[in-house]
């Protein structure tokens, strides 16, 4: 699926999560009432205030989402 970082940002400030690989790896970003979770299946997973939060500071591979985004496949939005 292709899909930009600017639909990802529309779509994290509209309360959306994903699913999504990169370099042969699954993600996922997710909500709960105590902040916002990017999380490596079976993984490591950050902790982060807020979708801001996780825009500015998110990493994976210690690169920022912003930087990886053309090498996402999103596989599901929700």
């Amino acid at each position: 699926m292709s899909y930009s970082f600017e639909e990802l940002v529309r779509d994290l400030y509209n309360g959306h999560e994903f699913h999504f690989k990169y370099l042969g790896k699954e993600y996922s970003i997710s909500h709960n009432s105590r902040g916002t979770y990017l999380s490596e299946f079976n993984g490591d997973y950050q902790s982060l205030t807020d979708h801001i939060e996780l825009l500015q500071k998110g990493m994976i591979d210690g690169k920022h989402l912003k930087d990886i985004w053309n090498d996402v496949e999103v596989t599901i939005i929700f």
